[in-house]
């Protein structure tokens, strides 16, 4: 029976690590053949660091060159903004409880306690704009968890590896 327990508790922590996808979404009439070049505007956020803030761009402009795109200097055919909101205390998919009991057969006495885990959680949310149209014709979101605890370089490439898997499904550039 003990076995079984810990069988399920851990396939049970187990679910709740499962990884999150981006949420995409996009403009299907809109033709991204034309694009060529972008900027990617000054988003003044101020609830994350100097720092985030670079490394973010840095992985946008990485993913969008790897793609084919160049860095527009004086104008582009389309913008990337970026805008991250953080959420203090989400509650976990996990809560811990213990208990104990004793019983008759017909009569129980029972006592039990059981903590809400909470954390913190980012979501970081891009979207891409026709310069000709001002219209919004793509876009990708990711929520996830915050470890404050992280070295530069485990941010870094937290970073990285998450834009990356955003606009994995932005299309390459046309030659």
């Amino acid at each position: 029976m003990i076995k079984i327990a810990v069988i399920l508790l851990g396939l049970m922590l187990l679910s709740g690590c499962s990884e999150k996808k981006p949420v995409i979404d996009y403009d299907t009439g809109f033709a991204v053949e034309p694009l060529h070049t972008f900027i990617i505007t000054d988003t003044k956020v101020s609830n994350i660091s100097s720092i985030t803030e670079q490394r973010i761009r840095n992985a946008l402009k990485k993913v969008l060159v790897a793609k084919g795109y160049n860095e527009g200097k004086n104008g582009a055919d389309f913008t990337v903004s970026y805008q991250v909101n953080i959420m203090k205390d989400v509650p976990s998919n996990v809560s811990i409880g213990f208990g104990f009991g004793t019983g008759g057969p017909h009569t129980g006495i029972g006592v039990g306690a059981s903590k809400q885990l909470k954390h913190d959680e980012a979501m970081l949310e891009i979207q891409m704009h026709d310069t000709q149209q001002n219209h919004i014709f793509w876009t990708a979101s990711y929520r996830t968890r915050l470890d404050n605890d992280a070295a530069p370089q485990e941010r870094n490439a937290r970073i990285n590896d998450t834009v990356a898997g955003m606009l994995e499904s932005f299309p390459k550039a046309q030659k």
